[in-house]
C-alpha cells in the first residue's frame, strides 16, 4: 500500500491485487467461504497463540471445557494475562493509545467537515421517513413546467429524486454507470462522489459496472436508512440490475418490508435513443419485471414531464411498500403539452396506473385505444392535438387510455 501511494503521488491505481492468507497465523489459511475457529484447549487453538505468547514471555491458560465455571475463571485469567502485558510493555501502550488519539482526531475532522458540507442538501442524520410528507399532486416550483416549455422527462426524474434527498437530508445514494450527466442527474443531485474528503457525498463512483452497484444499492436500500438509486441505459439497467432487485425482493417478503425500495432507472428508453438507438435502445427492458410476485415491484411509464413527480411520489409512498421501483424515463427534451387546452386528464390520474386521457369520453367510447409510453403518446398529441382531433372526427366515439 505504501509504494502504491508513492507511485500514484497524484492519482489512485485501478486497482491492487492482494494475495493474502486469511487469518495469518491462525492456522486455518484456507480459501474456504464459511468455517469455524479452532476448538476450545485444542492444539490448533493454542499453536494461534504461540506468536503473541512468545513475544510477550507469557502463557494463557487452558480453559477446561466442559466445567462452565471453570471456562469462565479461564477467560478472566487470559484477560488478566493481557492486561499484565499492556501495563508492562509501555512502548506498545503508547503506540495503542497514540493511534487511538489520530484516529479521534481523523473522525473530528471528517465531523467538521460535514458541519461545513453544503452540496446535496445532505446532513448527519438522513429521514427517508419525511417522504411520507409530500404530495403526489404538489410537486415543487421547478417541476412544474408550463405548456410549450421544454423539459425532459429525465430532467423531471432528476429534480423530483433531488427533492426527495433535500426533505430526507441526504437520504438518496444514486449510481449511474457512466451516464449520471446523461440522465440528468446532477440537476437533482450534484455530482459529489462519497470518499473520506466528502462524507456526505451522494454520488457512489462505481464506473460502468450496472451490476455491481445494483447489489451495493439494494443494500442500501435495504438497510432502510437511504434509499438506493441506480440509472443505465433500460437496455442495460433491466438485465444487469434484475438478480439484485430480484434478492431484495425476496427479503422484503421474508422481512415484511422493513427496508425502503431499490429505484432502478430505466434511462433513454423507446425509440428517442438517439444515435445509439440501433443496440441501446431496448423493448424487452418493460417486460422482465412483470414476472415478479404483486406488489414487489411499481414500473413507471409516464409520458411527459409533468407525471414524474405524482408518479414518483406515489410509487414510494405505496403500502405494501415496493421491493423494486423502475421509471422509464426517454432521452429529449419535450414540449410541455396544455393538457386543459386539449381536454387531456391532468397529471396527477397517472398514479392510478391507467387512466383515460380524454376524461369526458370515459364510458362512453364506442372503442379504447391503449397507450403506454412517452413517444406513442406525444406522436397523439403533438402539433396542437392534430392527429389526435383527426381521430376524433373520423366519425368513431374512441377514448384513449
Amino acid at each position: 500500500f505504501d509504494y502504491a501511494c508513492q507511485y500514484f503521488e497524484n492519482t489512485r491505481p485501478a486497482m491492487i491485487v492482494l494475495l493474502t492468507e486469511k487469518g495469518e497465523g491462525d492456522g486455518i489459511g484456507t480459501n474456504k467461504s464459511h468455517g469455524a475457529g479452532h476448538k476450545m484447549d485444542s492444539d490448533g487453538y493454542f499453536a494461534a497463540q504461540k506468536i503473541y505468547c512468545d513475544t510477550f514471555g507469557v502463557k494463557l491458560p487452558k480453559l477446561a471445557g466442559g466445567d462452565p465455571a471453570a471456562i469462565e475463571d479461564g477467560f478472566w485469567m487470559s484477560l488478566l494475562t493481557v492486561r499484565d502485558v499492556l501495563q508492562k510493555d509501555t512502548g506498545m501502550r503508547d503506540f495503542i493509545a497514540e493511534r487511538i488519539e489520530v484516529a479521534r482526531a481523523r473522525l473530528g475532522h471528517i465531523a467538521e467537515q460535514r458541519k461545513r458540507f453544503l452540496g446535496n442538501g445532505s446532513g448527519a442524520g438522513a429521514d427517508v421517513g419525511a417522504v411520507e410528507k409530500l404530495d403526489p399532486a404538489t410537486p415543487p416550483q421547478e417541476i412544474r413546467p408550463k405548456p410549450g416549455d421544454k423539459m425532459a422527462l429525465r430532467e423531471a426524474l432528476a429534480r423530483t429524486l433531488g427533492e426527495i434527498n433535500r426533505v430526507s437530508n441526504g437520504g438518496v445514494f444514486i449510481a449511474a454507470a457512466d451516464l449520471y450527466g446523461s440522465l440528468d442527474f446532477p440537476k437533482g443531485i450534484e455530482y459529489v462522489p462519497v470518499d473520506v474528503q466528502h462524507p456526505d457525498g451522494r454520488a457512489i463512483a462505481t464506473g460502468i459496472t450496472e451490476d455491481a452497484f445494483s447489489g451495493v444499492l439494494a443494500g442500501v436500500s435495504a438497510y432502510g436508512r437511504h434509499i438506493g438509486v441506480g440509472g443505465s441505459y433500460a437496455a442495460f439497467m433491466t438485465p444487469m440490475g434484475f438478480t439484485a432487485a430480484r434478492l431484495l425482493a425476496i427479503s422484503h417478503e421474508v422481512s415484511g418490508q422493513t427496508g425502503n425500495p431499490l429505484i432502478l432507472v430505466g434511462g433513454h428508453a423507446g425509440p428517442k435513443t438517439g444515435e445509439d438507438g440501433p443496440t441501446h435502445a431496448d423493448p424487452q427492458a418493460l417486460s422482465p419485471w412483470a414476472s415478479f410476485p404483486k406488489h414487489s415491484v411499481i414500473t413507471l411509464t409516464p409520458w411527459d414531464s409533468l407525471e414524474l413527480w405524482p408518479l414518483v411520489i406515489a410509487a414510494l409512498k405505496t403500502r405494501p411498500r415496493p421491493a423494486v421501483v423502475v421509471p422509464f424515463v426517454t432521452r429529449p427534451q419535450e414540449t410541455v403539452i396544455d393538457r386543459a387546452a386539449l381536454g387531456l386528464a391532468p397529471a396527477i390520474d397517472a398514479v392510478t396506473g391507467v387512466y383515460h386521457l380524454l376524461p369526458d369520453r370515459e364510458g362512453n367510447a364506442d372503442v379504447y385505444v391503449v397507450m403506454q409510453g412517452s413517444a406513442v403518446v406525444y406522436e397523439l398529441v403533438s402539433n396542437d392535438g392534430k392527429f389526435l382531433f383527426d381521430i376524433l372526427n373520423c366519425g368513431l366515439n374512441i377514448g384513449f387510455v
